[in-house]
């Protein structure tokens, strides 16, 4: 079944042309950008805008053939955790026609095409564990620093920066090779000019996925004018070349399956090829017998490979059985491995002798034995910024298991996987250069860092003429610049990085909604007046001790209970949902009610629906803010007994029975901020009950958790309205609270942050302190904010809701 109704999808759409024209996307992405790049310069902010912003031009039948790739149907598998696709092909060819429709497409409006399909249960799962990575990453390049100052101690820097350029000159000439299938390629040869003592090191370079000779050139050139002899292969069946015909429907994949075996092939053969023409062309001056690897990405597993790494297809198979909840990109491309032979003749090259990877991938590719083969000289280079292979999932996974005693591991802040966005797209013919004027992920001091440290790294390794020795770590310290800041260790500092890597390895299992077993549902149903509402469940695969009706506040929705579902399912409670008439996926008006009896009576139906499916175990509302006054207004009118169908009143159903009450952040008081609007709202009920208004809400936060702000700031089912009638009718039912407050005696918990800054924790205390002895209770959280199920101490919250359970309800 589809997730909206089709009064709902209309309205959302109408909120997207609203936020277009009233230019907010641009707002959106600089809030992303704020909460995610905190600490970080302005040019870090722009970078960061301008990517969520870029636009691209994509048809719907470019888009149909990229998801039709294996890379696409796993990066299907991998949305499909976020969004609600069709399992249908007319409704994915539909929902494709609605994203290549949009007149601007991005990263940002991207969100919003696809907003009614959005499954925000899991966006704020996701955005938790991207937190986590982010968190790590700081923590990470904290660490990287002091084990980087500690090595540098008793080094020595070179006396010569090799980030400048040598004094050979350059001269270039093309070489056509053929691989075993007989399909040519091409390679690019940068020789120095200019007096060289023999023998010349040789230098080969991969580039890596969707890119060319072109794309690693700055490396080329600054190594030759060291006087190496570079050579830059081509690789036809994953370079810019394969992705132009798959987007014009010459080819079905992003790359050719052969490539994980072809490239390295590539290399040994230009290095064949080098062997012959070098008594004709070189006098015998070349080294070919200790050659070196620098190798972008896709380029990194190729110099992995021919390193002597083999792949652990057993491993990767059980990687790939979680790809659906990886935060780590590049695996998408790993796992079309499991497609090759599962016999692969290895790749090693016994004349390779040093490789510097950038950014390389293949922590699934490559098992624990594999990575241990690999034994020559070896670098890993890699970024904080990147989200392609994040740092903490992808190159430092590989650190650690490479078997060589001069390994390296190099980490820029601030550097991303792609090394020029704005050529990529317009290579690609996705955009064009005037579309990003400054959209160029990698400033010069990043490229700087890494033509210096390869020239460093060759020429202690494979350079017999340089003068070098070491001082890989003094040498980063000494040219790092804020706030590209480079950090630089060795094998010997490994051990320190396993406590990061092994606690963030355990609290990211944690967050992965995979870890407890639970049976979700979702339809309409009717209420009252006939209006359809949309609802979910979650059922345990235990026994069912009790059910709880989840209640959302005022511009929520039932998808925001993720926490409270992880919490309770595996303590036997069955949970049920639903979003309030004018919320979420139910249709309405947003935040209109036209009177409060609306709600009371939809939750008596829902409540019905509920215990008619477990009639035998008791039934609690667990509720939030506004749902926590429809909570206690509900059994004030006689949920706390069985109450009947009034005769005088046809319209109002039965009123199931509740056993008890969570209500957390009740907003009892008025409070500075919304105030006003109530009294505006009131003034306005009678002759104009429609009227919407912002709560005023927009600037403050709702949790200590960046990423719930986050998840938040994206979810295009939470909404900020409230009207005129609703104001009337709140304020009138909080009014009978206080005047009723004595018949609440049924057991009750209430929550409060002391930092809430929407509702005022003092008044709610009070309120509690005027209920009627009995089963109650009152927990106040130091410093929490409104959202108290999705605040940063969530568990310590959740241990006490489950305690309260227990002890007050399942005794009874």
């Amino acid at each position: 079944m589809t997730f909206f109704s089709s009064t709902v999808q209309h309205v959302l759409q109408q909120r997207v042309a609203h936020l277009w024209q009233r230019r907010q996307l641009p707002q959106l992405a600089r809030k992303t950008c704020e909460l995610y790049l905190n600490g970080q310069d302005t040019r870090a902010q722009t970078h960061c805008r301008e990517v969520l912003q870029t636009q691209v031009r994509l048809d719907a039948q470019t888009l149909q053939r990229l998801l039709r790739t294996d890379i696409g149907e796993l990066l299907l598998q991998r949305l499909e955790q976020l969004i609600e696709l069709p399992n249908d092909v007319a409704g994915r060819q539909a929902l494709v026609k609605k994203i290549t429709g949009a007149d601007q497409l991005s990263i940002m409006s991207l969100l919003y095409q696809i907003a009614g399909n959005l499954r925000t249960d899991r966006l704020l799962a996701t955005a938790q564990q991207i937190d986590l990575l982010l968190h790590t990453t700081d923590e990470l390049m904290s660490l990287l620093t002091a084990l980087m100052q500690e090595e540098a101690v008793d080094q020595v820097v070179p006396r010569v920066d090799p980030r400048l350029p040598g004094p050979w000159g350059i001269r270039q000439r093309v070489l056509h090779l053929q691989r075993r299938s007989a399909q040519p390629f091409q390679v690019f040869l940068y020789e120095p000019l200019g007096e060289i003592s023999a023998p010349v090191p040789v230098v080969v370079i991969s580039h890596g996925l969707a890119a060319n000779p072109q794309t690693v050139d700055h490396y080329a050139k600054h190594l030759v004018s060291h006087g190496y002899l570079v050579a830059v292969p081509q690789h036809p069946g994953s370079d810019t070349h394969q992705v132009h015909n798959l987007l014009s429907g010459t080819v079905d994949e992003i790359f050719s399956l052969q490539e994980f075996l072809d490239r390295p092939r590539d290399i040994s053969a230009l290095l064949d090829k080098l062997e012959r023409l070098n008594t004709r062309d070189y006098n015998d001056q070349l080294n070919l017998t200790e050659v070196g690897i620098l190798g972008e990405s896709f380029g990194g597993y190729t110099a992995l490979a021919l390193a002597g790494a083999t792949i652990d297809f057993e491993g990767l198979a059980q990687r790939c059985e979680r790809l659906s909840d990886s935060l780590n990109v590049s695996l998408l491309l790993q796992c079309r491995a499991l497609s090759l032979p599962p016999q692969v003749t290895p790749l090693y090259d016994s004349r390779i002798h040093a490789i510097f990877t950038v950014d390389p991938i293949g922590s699934g590719l490559f098992g624990p034995d594999g990575l241990a083969a690999v034994t020559i000289p070896t670098v890993i280079a890699t970024g904080s910024s990147d989200k392609t292979a994040p740092m903490a999932l992808e190159p430092m996974q590989l650190f650690p298991k490479i078997a060589s005693q001069e390994r390296f591991l190099a980490v820029i802040r601030g550097k991303s996987h792609v090394h020029d966005m704005r050529t990529l797209l317009s290579t690609l013919q996705l955009t064009r250069q005037t579309d990003l004027p400054s959209l160029k992920l990698s400033p010069p001091i990043i490229d700087s860092y890494l033509c210096g440290l390869s020239v460093l790294f060759f020429d202690q390794y494979l350079h017999a003429a340089a003068s070098t020795s070491g001082g890989f770590s003094a040498y980063a310290q000494t040219i790092s610049q804020l706030p590209y800041d480079l950090t630089l260790i060795s094998a010997k500092s490994n051990h320190a990085l396993h406590p990061v890597l092994d606690n963030f390895q355990q609290r990211l299992a944690r967050l992965k909604w995979h870890t407890i077993t639970v049976q979700h549902q979702d339809g309409m149903f009717t209420a009252a007046d006939g209006l359809s509402l949309y609802y979910q469940s979650w059922l345990p695969t235990s026994t069912v001790k009790a059910t709880i009706i989840l209640v959302h506040g005022l511009g929520g929705h039932s998808g925001l209970f993720q926490n409270v579902v992880k919490a309770l399912i595996p303590e036997g409670y069955a949970l049920y949902g639903y979003d309030l008439r004018g919320h979420g996926r139910s249709p309405g008006q947003r935040g209109y009610i036209n009177r409060w009896a609306d709600y009371r009576h939809d939750l008596a139906y829902f409540a019905a629906m509920v215990q008619k499916q477990h009639p035998t175990v008791p039934c609690v509302l667990l509720s939030h803010s506004l749902g926590g006054i429809i909570a206690l207004d509900y059994v004030l009118h006689g949920g706390f007994h069985n109450v009947e169908l009034n005769a005088s009143e046809p319209s109002q159903p039965a009123y199931p029975a509740i056993a008890g009450i969570v209500a957390a952040s009740l907003p009892l008081g008025t409070h500075a901020r919304t105030d006003l609007r109530l009294k505006i709202g009131r003034a306005l009920s009678l002759g104009w009950p429609r009227f919407s208004l912002s709560l005023g809400l927009k600037h403050i936060l709702p949790s200590r958790d960046r990423s719930v702000v986050l998840a938040y700031a994206h979810d295009a089912l939470r909404h900020q309205k409230g009207t005129a009638r609703l104001a009337t009718e709140f304020l009138k039912t909080v009014q009978s609270l206080y005047a009723e407050q004595s018949h609440l005696t049924l057991p009750i918990l209430m929550l409060h942050g002391t930092a809430d800054q929407v509702a005022d924790h003092a008044v709610s205390h009070k309120f509690f302190e005027n209920l009627p002895l009995g089963q109650k209770k009152f927990i106040g959280y130091s410093g929490a904010y409104h959202e108290l199920y999705n605040e940063s101490n969530q568990a310590e919250i959740m241990t006490d809701v489950n305690a309260w359970l227990r002890d007050n309800i399942n005794s009874n």
